[in-house]
């Protein structure tokens, strides 16, 4: 296995084995990539008291997928991902304590 290693001569990264003296010059100066990728699930971020909110509007269109119920709270919020074509809103339902995002 080849392993990173300076040449301080000539100022550059080199791979070495350290086994053997094989060594080859490298063709990226990068060696190690840290990607962050920070993403958090909208539903988490929605109280589920929201159902008691009476600023929101109501429904009776839109059953409970789980238990069938009518009455739902409802409204949009913008979405953060970028794959969402425009425009970057979606829409959430909420039912007793259970909160859906219809696209």
């Amino acid at each position: 296995m080849l392993y990173p290693k300076e040449d301080k001569e000539n100022r550059q990264l080199m791979y070495a084995c350290r086994n053997c003296d094989h060594k080859q010059v490298s063709e990226n100066p990068c060696i190690y990539v840290n990607k962050l990728m920070h993403e958090i699930d909208e539903l988490t971020q929605i109280v589920a008291d929201v159902i008691h909110d009476p600023t929101l509007p109501k429904t009776e269109d839109h059953p409970c997928p789980n238990c069938g119920g009518r009455e739902a709270v409802f409204f949009q919020a913008q979405s953060r991902r970028a794959e969402v074509s425009p425009p970057n809103r979606r829409s959430f339902y909420c039912w007793h304590n259970i909160i859906t995002r219809l696209y």
